[in-house]
């Protein structure tokens, strides 16, 4: 009976899935986003806030109106760089950053474009600041690192596609000029 215990509690040990620090890392950013991106299990009833700071940057489509969903922007790239930067370049984001990463780089190439195609060149980042560039270029790059440069090119052909106005340019590349899209953001971006 004593051994029959003894490997029960060998087999537990190594069968158990190993915590490690990409795990740990993982599970603080859920926690650090409960709430804002991930639902929180004390208020079964309550959606997250990203989804209604997005719809309300979307209605007003300005600096005020935008401001929380750019501030959530930043702090769910906070913690996914945090993420990458921990786990390496194996690590697979969960389905829900993925997902607001993706629409946030939409959401922000579309209102810097706004409601038609920019006049000039330098419009291109419309009344973002500085801060608000960097989210952008910071979200750009870990687009590219976690799903890849083809996977990039899609999102930024199909955002082109339905940009108001677009239509009117003489060619994608012309309005790509014209777009978030085409902010230097770096060599790990490119």
């Amino acid at each position: 009976m004593g051994s029959g215990i003894l490997l029960l509690f060998f087999l537990v040990l190594v069968l158990r899935p190993k915590s490690t620090p990409c795990h740990a890392q993982d599970a603080i950013a859920k926690d650090r986003l409960r709430g804002l991106l991930y639902a929180d299990p004390k208020k079964p009833d309550s959606t997250p806030l990203i989804k209604n700071h997005i719809q309300l940057c979307e209605a007003q489509g300005d600096l005020g109106g935008c401001a929380d969903y750019l501030s959530d922007l930043r702090r769910v790239t906070d913690e996914m760089s945090s993420l990458a930067d921990v786990c390496g370049s194996t690590y697979e984001p969960p389905k829900e950053l993925l997902d607001a990463l993706t629409v946030g780089l939409e959401v922000m190439a579309k209102l810097a474009w706004g409601e038609s195609a920019p006049q000039a060149y330098v419009d291109r980042v419309s009344w973002f600041d500085g801060v608000q560039t960097q989210t952008y270029c910071d979200m750009k790059t870990l687009y590219v690192r976690s799903r890849g440069k083809q996977a990039w090119r899609r999102l930024v052909d199909d955002v082109l596609d339905r940009l108001p106005g677009r239509d009117a340019m003489v060619s994608k590349d012309e309005a790509l000029k014209y777009s978030l899209f085409s902010l230097p953001c770096g060599p790990s971006a490119e």
